[in-house]
């Protein structure tokens, strides 16, 4: 092969290492936050996993407790839901990604999908449209943000 064909071929990006999913070990953790004491669910399958840079993109949701208690924690039906909703996220982004969910934070009002993914496909439109059904019933917010090295969950993996 030439030399210029080695340096202009595309490189392919590296096989990640099997297996792809390293299972489900999910611990409940209390933790901090500022709106007070918080219970993550997080799958400690993860830590120290070794293909994070292929999936280095942290989607950030946060879906809104609907029915509360008197702390502001989602009721026990509202939590039943909520599990449908976070469902429904999952199931929209695998359509077009491969997608490693390693945990989530019940939050006072809130809960936190702590997911990742290994390249944003979706269109904003799709996400719009995604976001707006899921707005008919409860408030929503969605982002997707490069975190190759996974800081946003390393204190929930160690």
């Amino acid at each position: 092969m030439s030399f210029f064909k080695k340096l202009f071929d595309a490189q392919e990006p590296p096989a990640p290492i099997e297996p792809i999913f390293p299972g489900e070990d999910f611990v409940e953790l209390e933790c901090e936050t500022v709106d007070g004491p918080a219970a993550a669910f997080i799958n400690k399958a993860y830590n120290g996993y070794p293909n994070k840079r292929l999936y280095g993109y942290q989607v950030l949701v946060e879906l809104e407790a609907i029915y509360t208690d008197d702390e502001g924690y989602a009721t026990e039906n509202d939590t039943v839901r909520l599990n449908r909703v976070e469902q429904d996220v999952i199931d929209f982004l695998k359509s077009k990604q491969v997608v490693h969910l390693v945990g989530r934070v019940n939050r006072k009002n809130f809960r936190d999908l702590l997911i990742y993914i290994d390249e944003p496909r979706l269109e904003q439109e799709e996400v719009n449209q995604f976001c707006d059904e899921v707005m008919k019933e409860r408030g929503i917010n969605f982002a997707i943000e490069e975190d190759e090295e996974w800081n946003a969950v390393g204190g929930f993996l160690n």
